[in-house]
């Protein structure tokens, strides 16, 4: 075993664990009772909902490419990691006041499309800075174990809040919590560059950064393809309660997913770390199409959490892997700048995938939108294959 596999992970990334651990707890307060609220309270179509958290991904990708522009510019990733945090926290209390689907959309874009948005491609350079390169499935893996702790705490919250008040928009009043917690704590985040003084390049620079990279723009393109299967895990969710789930179950079932992702996470990155990370990448395009697969058939009673559960293994593949990745394919110097065309390739697929399956449940039938992710998964599992392993 190497010195790097020994090494404890250092005390910066813990804290950043923290802060997504406590923006996550807030999130997730919110985020497995919109279907609901979306679909009773304010009368959306599943086209409707689609199209909200289309927009709101679409233009997270894009804030995200500008947050890893500004911090590779200035140098600086954690000034505008924690704007991004403040905004957040801002904006989720604000939805208990929502009343139409302008007022959800425009509180969306705010939270995803510019919180989230600035803030993720200069945290996730500070966390790969703050590592050498043997550790980085283990950092970013501990990092999405700690967010997702948070995504396990939101919806235990949320049931137990809902159960006491019967009344969504007074749960979600109680985001604020969390969230003035989660940017106490982004002040915590040892003040450091993102890139050092001496080796910074212009914005320009991601034309060089694609230019003769044949394995990062291959992991661009599939990511943009399995873009197009990840559709909006509110579909998951809304799927959920057509296969017999209540309304008070789904926050359960929802935490069941973020229990399973969270005990997959750091297990993942060191085993990543000591076979590779890119062969434990595929595995998750797998699990990915198995799940969509399944939830394409009639599912009931056991077999329901059990996908979810199985859904969040996933999760613990894919969230953190696609981000230790980054640092294999790129310069150090390159990293800010990577991550921002990254994270845009995340998200800039979201809209036109959440319309197609929203427009494909509607028409044909939620089955058939399903499989179609399905295949989606498996076609961008083989072009990160063939682009990316097969050519080192």
């Amino acid at each position: 075993m190497n010195r790097d596999m020994r090494a404890n992970v250092p005390v910066n990334v813990w804290i950043l664990g923290l802060v997504s651990l406590l923006n996550d707890t807030a999130s997730e307060i919110l985020y497995p009772l919109l279907p609901a609220f979306l679909t009773s309270a304010l009368g959306l179509s599943p086209a409707a909902i689609g199209l909200v958290d289309g927009m709101s991904k679409t233009l997270e990708g894009i804030s995200k490419g500008m947050g890893g522009a500004l911090a590779q510019k200035t140098g600086r990733s954690r000034p505008f990691m924690i704007a991004g945090y403040i905004v957040s926290s801002t904006v989720k209390p604000l939805h208990a006041f929502a009343g139409s689907f302008w007022g959800v959309l425009g509180l969306r874009i705010l939270d995803r499309g510019v919180g989230k948005g600035l803030r993720s491609a200069p945290r996730d350079a500070l966390i790969a800075g703050s590592v050498p390169p043997g550790m980085l499935g283990r950092a970013f893996s501990l990092h999405r174990a700690l967010d997702t702790t948070g995504a396990v705490i939101g919806p235990l919250l949320a049931f137990l809040l809902l159960g006491h008040y019967g009344d969504v928009r007074q749960v979600f009043l109680w985001t604020i919590v969390p969230g003035v917690l989660c940017v106490a704590a982004t002040f915590l985040v040892r003040r450091e560059s993102a890139v050092p003084p001496g080796e910074r390049v212009p914005l320009s620079g991601w034309i060089d950064l694609l230019r003769g990279n044949r394995r990062f723009v291959f992991f661009l393109l599939s990511t943009l393809l399995f873009t197009l299967a990840n559709s909006s895990d509110l579909f998951l969710l809304m799927r959920t309660r057509e296969l017999g789930l209540s309304e008070t179950q789904v926050p359960l079932v929802w935490m069941v997913f973020n229990v399973a992702y969270v005990v997959a996470a750091y297990p993942v990155g060191l085993l990543a770390d000591h076979i590779g990370r890119g062969r434990l990448y595929l595995v998750g395009f797998a699990i990915y199409a198995v799940v969509y697969a399944g939830f394409a058939l009639r599912l009931s009673g056991m077999t329901v959490w059990m996908m979810m559960g199985l859904y969040g293994v996933y999760y613990g593949i894919a969230e953190s892997l696609a981000r230790s990745l980054v640092p294999d394919l790129v310069k150090p110097e390159m990293r800010p700048l990577a991550y921002g065309v990254h994270h845009f390739a995340v998200s800039i697929g979201a809209l036109p995938a959440n319309l197609l399956f929203g427009f494909l449940w509607q028409t044909i039938g939620a089955s058939f939108a399903f499989i179609t992710g399905a295949v989606f998964a498996v076609i961008a599992g083989m072009v990160f294959f063939f682009g990316t392993q097969r050519s080192q």
